[in-house]
């Protein structure tokens, strides 16, 4: 069992949230898959993540695009996060070497930093009829 997500990449070689959710765009999909969580039918939660991502590398041995391991970058977080920002992505993902998979926690073993900040929403509204009440 793994953890990961699916992108949509559009023309440009770039990731799109957007090209994910209309399927009519130009666009082709892969999944990034960055941990792993059962291992040949063992639980590997309790597992530091350094040591899943490795059993996670040999468990994607033979397997090809469109699945990718996503990498792991052992740089300060603001250069990471300077980096993910010229190149206009939406965010970063961070998690300590050692930490365990807990599923349905919001421990402090990972953070989300997103670098988009700007939200998407539709404006309604409506106007009075035009016809006549007689």
């Amino acid at each position: 069992m793994i953890d990961g997500e699916v992108v949509a990449i559009d023309e440009s070689g770039r990731v799109s949230f957007n090209a994910l959710q209309h399927s009519r765009m130009r666009a082709h999909t892969q999944l990034y898959v960055f941990d792993l969580l059962v291992h040949r039918g063992r639980n590997v939660m309790h597992l530091p993540l350094e040591t899943r991502r490795a059993l996670l590398a040999d468990a994607l041995g033979k397997v090809h695009y469109p699945v990718i391991q996503s990498r792991s970058f052992d740089v300060r977080p603001g250069d990471l996060v300077k980096a993910a920002k010229e190149l206009g992505l939406e965010g970063v993902i961070a998690k300590r070497k050692r930490s365990f998979y807990e599923p349905g926690l919001r421990s402090g073993a990972w953070v989300k930093y997103k670098i988009n900040r700007s939200q998407e929403f539709v404006i309604g509204a409506t106007r009075p009829g035009t016809r006549s009440t007689r």
